[in-house]
């Protein structure tokens, strides 16, 4: 196996084994201290692997607060009558 491919290795197993703690409700600050400790330590690869995964959990979670807001629009009801009453 090649170094390139040790590297991909090492930063996809960090990548799911951040995920998977993200999902099983890990605090991110926790994530994010560790991932600045392991960049100080020059663990860059691992540090890939972390970071891809934050973006990924933060995606998800925008993706899932606009799709959610978008199923208010359906019971949001606007009157443009000057009375206040439906005119056809």
């Amino acid at each position: 196996m090649s170094n390139k491919e040790d590297k991909k290795s090492v930063a996809d197993e960090y990548y799911y084994m951040t995920l998977f703690d993200l999902a099983n409700d890990a605090d991110i600050r926790d994530i994010l201290m560790a991932l600045k400790d392991y960049e100080s330590k020059e663990m860059y690869e691992e540090c890939a692997g972390m970071y891809r995964a934050i973006q990924t959990y933060k995606f998800v979670g925008d993706f899932y607060k606009i799709t959610d807001n978008k199923n208010l629009t359906d019971k949001i009801q606007i009157n443009f009558s000057s009375n206040g009453t439906e005119d056809n």
